[in-house]
This record gives structure tokens, C-alpha cells and sequence, in this order.
């Protein structure tokens, strides 16, 4: 089986296509999660990231799934491997224009290496991505790596008084962000 079919399946099998933010939409055991504004995946600097998390795992690939458009038969989909660049990503990302190019879509994605050891999900609507790792924390060499999205525990937001990306203070959206998403 190729790498990407590989990252490809660790997304199919950690996301709950049917579930939405603020529900919890990983599925099986997720040891840790970090939050994040979405539009950081949708960046020359996220394929930088990209490839510096494939070459700490290891990994071959990473694979970016547009969740609002992707079918079992018709995947759409980004690979990004250790010679993609990121003018080649961003023009990725524009493909079809303004009526069918990803950046300027707000629509549902998925993202995971084929090592399986974490996975993204991120509503472009709401501009908040979630980022699960299976068997690290958020300390690890990995999760330090992901800081650079600006990606921070929930707790971060638990604390605010302002209004941020996990909802307004007092709100049911933030309330279930907070108890899906914290760490044990």
C-alpha cells in the first residue's frame, strides 16, 4: 500500500465525517489535543512545518483531505512530501480559482502523516482546527513543532475572558469546545 493511501486511511479512520466542532470528532483514544486558527494550515509556512513533523516521524507523507468534497471514489486531496514546495502548495490550494480552489473555500478538512501518531481536523467557517496526538502530549518534540501554528491546549481558552476562537465566554459552543477537547 502507497504512503499516501496510508495518511490517507489514518484520516478515514480518526475522523467522524458525520460530527462537527464543537462535538468531539476524533474517534478512538486521542491522548492529547492543541486548537489552532484553521487559516495557519492554509499557508507557505504550514508545508515548512509539514516537513519538518515528517522528518521527526520519520513519515513519508501528509495528506490533506477536503472533507466537504471528498467521496470514497473521488478523494480530493493534497499530498505533501519532502519536495513539496510551498509555491507548488499554494498553487495547490488556488487550483480552480475563486469557484473551486481551496483557499478560498470554507469548507471541512482532514490532515495526518501515514505514521498515524496525530491527525487535524479544521472547520474553515468557524477558523479553528483541532490537533490530536495518539500517543504524545502536548510537551513533546512533536507537539513543539505544531506550537508554531500558534496551537495551544484548550485550557489556554478556559482561562480567557475574551471571546476567542473557541466561542465567547459562557457559551454552549465553548462550554463543549472545552469538555471534548481538554487533556486528561
Amino acid at each position: 500500500m502507497g504512503r499516501l493511501t496510508c495518511a490517507l486511511n489514518v484520516v478515514d479512520e480518526s475522523i467522524d465525517r458525520e460530527r462537527k466542532l464543537p462535538d468531539q470528532v476524533f474517534t478512538g483514544r486521542w491522548r492529547a489535543f492543541l486548537i489552532f486558527a484553521s487559516d495557519n494550515m492554509f499557508s507557505k509556512d504550514f508545508v515548512a512545518l509539514i516537513k519538518e513533523v515528517i522528518r521527526l516521524e520519520n513519515a513519508e507523507c501528509v495528506a490533506l483531505v477536503n472533507l466537504s468534497r471528498d467521496a470514497p471514489f473521488q478523494r480530493s486531496v493534497i499530498a505533501i512530501d519532502g519536495r513539496t514546495s510551498p509555491d507548488k502548495y499554494m498553487a495547490s490550494l488556488r487550483e480552480g480559482g475563486p469557484s473551486n480552489g481551496w483557499i478560498y473555500d470554507v469548507e471541512r478538512y482532514g490532515c495526518a502523516s501515514d505514521s498515524g501518531a496525530w491527525a487535524i481536523y479544521a472547520e474553515r467557517l468557524n477558523d479553528v482546527a483541532v490537533l490530536g496526538f495518539r500517543s504524545v502530549d502536548s510537551r513533546s518534540p512533536l507537539a513543539t513543532i505544531f506550537a508554531s501554528l500558534c496551537a495551544a491546549t484548550v485550557d489556554k481558552y478556559d482561562d480567557s475572558d475574551s471571546t476567542s476562537i473557541i466561542g465567547a465566554p459562557g457559551s454552549d459552543w465553548r462550554s463543549a469546545m472545552l469538555s471534548n477537547y481538554r487533556c486528561d
